[in-house]
This record gives C-alpha cells, sequence and structure tokens, in this order.
C-alpha cells in the first residue's frame, strides 16, 4: 500500500505545483514588472577564506560525462566508496567524501539540493541518480571547513547544489541513446504568472548496464548491471513583497537495478517535500530565512553467493523491507553590525530512523534466520558566526557551534525460522552527547592579483543508523555492525594562494592537514575459513571485519588548480591533488598503524581542453587519473591506478536546440574498481558513448 500511496501523492502534489489553473490571473490588467528574488540568500560572509571549488551552469552543461557523480570526479578529492559510477554501483557504496579522507560506504561530506541535505537518513550514501546536471546552475564543492554553519555530516567538507531558476516561460525537452543500450529522456516546463513561478520536471534513463567482471573471471551466471530509473519534481516560488520568497517543492524518484547477478538486485523509492521562507534585506540590512524538508525512503536488497566455478548462484540474504524517515528544519537571520561586519545566527534540527528486516543464512535449502536492526537518531545544532572586512583587503571570519546528538531504540535481533527462537538480541543502551566545534579563516587579497587565505576548523559526523546496527556481506567478506561507535571528529588546517592577473589566467595552490579522531573504518577480526562470534561461520577465501572506531588518521597533502585562456576560443584547465591519508594510532589494532586508508590514491589528477570557435560549435576533452590505492584497511589488496579521457562535441543548431555526441574513458581503459578476498575483481566503467540532442520550445 505504501508503494502506491507514495506514487499517487507526488503526482497529485506535483500536479497543482505545475497547473496554470490553480495561480489568480488578471488578464484585463496591466501587470508592473516584478522582479523575483531567490529562493536562498547568497553564501554567507568569508567564504573566501576556505577552499572551494564552483562549477557553473555552462560548466555543467558542457560536460562530456552524463552522471553528476562522474562529472564532479573531475574534481580531485571528489570520490565515492569505489570507483564504479553510479550507473552500476550499488546504492551503499555512493557515499562522497573529499580530498580522500576515509572515503566509506556512508561518505564524510554533506551534500545540500537549496540548502536541503541530500544523504539518505538511514545509511549516509547519495542517490546521485536523481540529480540531473542539467538542471543545476551551480555547484560549490567546500572542502574542509569543518562543522561551520552545517554540523553533523561536514567533516570532509559539503557539496552545495543549487537548482536552476524560473527566469522565464520555458518548456525543454532532452534525449539521448548510447552504449549497452542506454537511453534518457528528460522534459521540463517552467511559467511565470505575476509573482508567481512555477516548474516540473521530469526523466527516464534505463541501460542494459556492463558486466562488473572480467572476461577472464566471469562465467554463465554473470550478467550486465542494469539500471531503471525515473523521477519527478515540481517546485512552486511565490514573492510575497519585494523581498520576501516562499518555496515548496516535491520529487519522487524510484530505480531498480540487477547487480551483475539474477538474484542480486535492488530497488529504491525516495519521496522529499520542502517548503521555506526567505526574506533577502540586501547588504546593510536584516536577512533570514528558514525551511523545513520531510524524505522517505523504501530499500530492498538481495545479494547472491556464486560456486567456485560460477555456474550456480544462492540467495544468501534478503532485504525485503528496508523502510527510512528523515525529517528537519533549519533557519539562519544575518544582522548587519555598522561597518562591514556582519553577525550570523543559525539552528538546525535532524530526525532520521531506519530498519531492516533481511532473510539470511541459506545454505541451500532456503533461509533460515530472520534479522531486525535499526534505530533512531536525533540532531539539533546552533551556531554563531561573525565577520568582518575591515581593509578593503582583509576579511576574516570565525564561528562556534555546539550540537546535541541522541540515538535510541536500537535493535539487533535474529530469529531462527524453524522454532522462531531468538538466537541473538543484543542489548543496546540509548546514547546522547553534546559536541562543540568552530572555524576561523582569513582572506588577505595582497596585490589585488593575489588572493592568501588560512583556515582552522573542527568538525564531527554521528555514525549512520546503518554503520550502527545493520551487519552486511560482500560476497564471502562479513562486515558486523557496532552499536557503541563513537562520533568521528576532525581537526584541520588549510593554506592557500590563488593568482589571477588577468581574466585569461588563474592559478592557486594549497596545502591541508585533517586529523580524524574515531574515524569508523572496516577492521578485519578474522580470516575464513571458521566460526567467529557473532557471525557465526566464514567460508574460505572470506574475512569478518566490524566498524570500530580508528583513533587517529592522518591526512595531509597539496592541492594545485590553473586556467588559462591564451587564445581566443580556447580553455585550458588543470588541477593535481597529492595526499596521504593513513593511520597513525589504534590500539585496539596497532597492526594497522602507518597503513594508508581504504580507497585513497596518493596521487590524482584532471586536465582538461575547451575549444570553442564560434557561438555554435564546442568541443571539450577532459582526462583524468589516479594512482594505486588499497582496497582493504590491511593493505593488502591493490587497485591499479588508470588515466582515462572523456570528450563532448555539440552544435547549436538554433537558439535552444542543439545535438552531441560524448564518449566517456574513450580508450577503454581497465578500471579497478573492487578486490574480494577471492581474487575477483569488480571493474569500473569501460568505454561509453552517448548521442542526443536538446529542445527548447
Amino acid at each position: 500500500m505504501r508503494r502506491w500511496s507514495v506514487k499517487r501523492l507526488c503526482a497529485l502534489l506535483a500536479l497543482s505545483l505545475s497547473a496554470p489553473a490553480a495561480v489568480p490571473l488578471a488578464a484585463e490588467a496591466p501587470v508592473d514588472k516584478i522582479e523575483v528574488t531567490a529562493a536562498r540568500l547568497a553564501p554567507e560572509a568569508g567564504r573566501e577564506a576556505f577552499a572551494i571549488t564552483r562549477l557553473t551552469g555552462d560548466d555543467l552543461a558542457a560536460a562530456p560525462q552524463a552522471r553528476l557523480d562522474d562529472l564532479l570526479r573531475q574534481v580531485p578529492g571528489f570520490s565515492l566508496f569505489r570507483r564504479s559510477s553510479s550507473r552500476v554501483a550499488h546504492p551503499t557504496t555512493q557515499g562522497v567524501t573529499l580530498r580522500s579522507l576515509g572515503p566509506n560506504g556512508a561518505g564524510r561530506t554533506l551534500v545540500l539540493l537549496d540548502g536541503i541535505p541530500q544523504n539518505d537518513p538511514f545509511g549516509g550514501w547519495v542517490y546521485w541518480s536523481s540529480f540531473d546536471p542539467q538542471a543545476l546552475s551551480q555547484v560549490d564543492i567546500i572542502s574542509g571547513g569543518g562543522a561551520g554553519p552545517w554540523g553533523n555530516g561536514a567533516l570532509a567538507g559539503v557539496i552545495e547544489l543549487r537548482s536552476k531558476p524560473v527566469a522565464e516561460d520555458q518548456v525543454t525537452l532532452a534525449g539521448s541513446f548510447g552504449a549497452f543500450d542506454t537511453a534518457e529522456i528528460k522534459g521540463n516546463a517552467a511559467a511565470r504568472f505575476d509573482r508567481t513561478a512555477v516548474s516540473l520536471a521530469g526523466y527516464w534513463s534505463r541501460s542494459d548496464g556492463y558486466f562488473l567482471l572480467g572476461p577472464e573471471q566471469r562465467g554463465p551466471v554473470d550478467i550486465r548491471a542494469a539500471s531503471d530509473d525515473w523521477r519527478i519534481a515540481g517546485r512552486l516560488e511565490q514573492t510575497i513583497a519585494d523581498d520576501l520568497t516562499l518555496f515548496a517543492s516535491l520529487s519522487y524518484f524510484e530505480e531498480d537495478r540487477t547487480n551483475g547477478l539474477a538474484l542480486s538486485v535492488n530497488s529504491t523509492e525516495a519521496f522529499d517535500l520542502s517548503a521555506g521562507l526567505t526574506q533577502d534585506g540586501g547588504a546593510g540590512e536584516v536577512s533570514w530565512q528558514i525551511a523545513a524538508y520531510y524524505r522517505n525512503r523504501d530499500f530492498r536488497n538481495s545479494f547472491a553467493s556464486v560456486d567456485d566455478d560460477r555456474l550456480a548462484t544462492r540467495i544468501v540474504l534478503d532485504q525485503f523491507d528496508v523502510p527510512a524517515e528523515g525529517s528537519g528544519f533549519n533557519g539562519l537571520i544575518r544582522l548587519p553590525l555598522g561597518g562591514r561586519r556582519v553577525l550570523e545566527a543559525g539552528i538546525d534540527f535532524r530526525s532520521q530512523d531506519g530498519e531492516t528486516n533481511e532473510l539470511f543464512r541459506n545454505l541451500g535449502a532456503g533461509f533460515t534466520r530472520l534479522r531486525q536492526a535499526g534505530g533512531e537518531e536525533i540532531l539539533a545544532g546552533g551556531y554563531l558566526e561573525y565577520s568582518d572586512r575591515p581593509l578593503d583587503k582583509l576579511t576574516y571570519v570565525a564561528n562556534i557551534r555546539l550540537d546535541y546528538w541522541e540515538t535510541s531504540g536500537g535493535l539487533i535481533r535474529e530469529r531462527d525460522l524453524a522454532d522462531n527462537t531468538i538466537i541473538r538480541d543484543d542489548p543496546i543502551q540509548d546514547r546522547n552527547d553534546l559536541v562543540l566545534n568552530g572555524r576561523v579563516g582569513i582572506g588577505y587579497d595582497a596585490t589585488g592579483a593575489i588572493l592568501i587565505r588560512a583556515a582552522a576548523y573542527t568538525g564531527f559526523r554521528l555514525p549512520t543508523i546503518n554503520e550502527f546496527f545493520r551487519p552486511f556481506r560482500v560476497r564471502n567478506d562479513i562486515t558486523e555492525a557496532n552499536p557503541n561507535l563513537k562520533p568521528e571528529r576532525v581537526y584541520g588546517l588549510d593554506f592557500g594562494v590563488e593568482y589571477r592577473p588577468l581574466n585569461a589566467i588563474f592559478l592557486s595552490a594549497g596545502y591541508f592537514r585533517n586529523w580524524l579522531k574515531d574515524g569508523v573504518g572496516n577492521v578485519t577480526l578474522a580470516m575464513g575459513p571458521g566460526f567467529f562470534p557473532p557471525t557465526g561461520f566464514v567460508p574460505d577465501d572470506g574475512s569478518l571485519r566490524q566498524r570500530q572506531n580508528i583513533d587517529r588518521i592522518a591526512a595531509d597533502g597539496f592541492e594545485f588548480a590553473s586556467q588559462l585562456n591564451i587564445a581566443s576560443g580556447w580553455e585550458f584547465e588543470a588541477s593535481y591533488l597529492f595526499v596521504n591519508s593513513r593511520v597513525t594510532a589504534n590500539r585496539a589494532a596497532p597492526e594497522l598503524i602507518g597503513n594508508r586508508l581504504q580507497q585513497s590514491p596518493k596521487h590524482q589528477g584532471s586536465l582538461g581542453v575547451n575549444w570553442r570557435p564560434d557561438e555554435h560549435f564546442q568541443a571539450i576533452i577532459q582526462g583524468r587519473f589516479q594512482t594505486d590505492q588499497f582496497e582493504d584497511d590491511l593493505n593488502q589488496r591493490v587497485l591499479d591506478g588508470f588515466f582515462t579521457l572523456d570528450a563532448r562535441v555539440s552544435y547549436e543548431i538554433r537558439d535552444g536546440a542543439s545535438i552531441y555526441a560524448a564518449g566517456e574513458n574513450l580508450f577503454d581503459k581497465r578500471i579497478e574498481a573492487g578486490l574480494d578476498g577471492a581474487g575477483l575483481l569488480t571493474l569500473g566503467q569501460p568505454r561509453i558513448w552517448t548521442v542526443g540532442f536538446r529542445l527548447g520550445l
């Protein structure tokens, strides 16, 4: 019943937002020109003191990559848990981190869309397939920065996505077809009525996908990682007064995936509703905004094991019902204090709960065990941030933040299906605490062409419900939950120099160092075969791990970026990141000290050439490389480095109508994304080509 009720509710609300009949019109009366204000305030003052990479709407529209996560990988340091694209990556591995600060499935970076959190309320991962890059006006990647105005989750930084505003009446249609029978259709309709703007957007995408294993390791049971997803979203913006704007938005997203085996499948339904009010008084005036949101997730998933000859499969885990909900609100006010001094105060509240209901332990005659695991989390915080520009060349900012967190209702219970006896019922205590964080930053415009910045910050991340309470298995590798995990804490320093002597030249260099205390990692406890509590039997070539706090991790590195426009119509970009992420202290498992973090290459970078000889034609080539990285905490499984090349050419036939052709991983380089104990190597994205069109009506 929940499946159909959510769909119907979403469709009904979307139609109500987009229907012109719902908007009062006065066709006979003259209408004064109304300037609709933005539904979001401008970024906080003093942001230039922190390391920020900005992608504009033009950057997003012209990129060769079809998926937002693949596009953002051009920014060194952006990474999901593994190298796999969201085209085929399991949702639970799509958590994002920045600067290689210990990638994990939950991620250590907060993702916001128009100020609303997008991380899954149960597991912290992000459904990257639900974002259309063409619908965004801007993406800001804020590396480091700690808690600042954002609170929980902004450990490695924040990714801010901003939707395109409704500037005028418009209807757009786009479509594409590509390798592996991949097809996509997108549509958008928007209209303005006096002080009201409404929009309705939707897309559908499907693909047969590609094989996750190489031909030398595949068997008859291996199939392509197919996917099918669609989304519909409606938005309303109402100008109440010249500086006061109301917005409301809703969306419904659904995806179905096959993960390389007929019995390994997952599906997700996601419903999001948000609303807010913004008063932008402009410079020297009081400004404020408030927003509230509700998010509902319904996830289903199954894993299968394969025999040694890859001739037969057996389902070993059936997560038949994994519901999750999240709700919250946030608000801020900016008070001018005279001169160029600004005091900003804000509060936010998040409540999230979820559980998994799953069948497991199938030895060949069907499932024998039922597991229930889940809990609730509450996070509430507030902050004060003071910024000033005492001199034309000098800006500084200082922030202090206090957060309260609470976990409750924790449950890990297992039953024997034969007689319904309880064979495991872990005693889990409710917990709560206060966390104090802050940040300071300074920006100095030394010459008009040279900007020097420095920042220090702290931040925290409360482990997700999934990390606290849900064990999981990938092939023969088993990972236990840990309800006694402590929140992660980060302490960071950041220094940078930017040089822009001309509009055609931009150079930047920076150094950073992060100390991650109590970072959550999957720590190896035993290697199979054998019986190990509380799991039971661990197969041959398998491992038993548990999520544990690692006492201290250090990650320091250098980053460089450049942009050159040395000739008319030509633009060159290059960026590079070196980061050394390693365990520096761990009493529980001292053998990890000195090891590099999983999924954290030391060297990565990108380069690009953008050629636009006239207003109609554009060609872009982008390259990306990463060096070797480790799959496991013991640094025994190595994933080789790679270099890939992507390209896109487009031609604008007329205003609003264009065609394009794009290719990703043009030379079909082998990208190693995962390696298990049996030596099975999961591969990342092979060569993919796409042709498409975009039409504005």
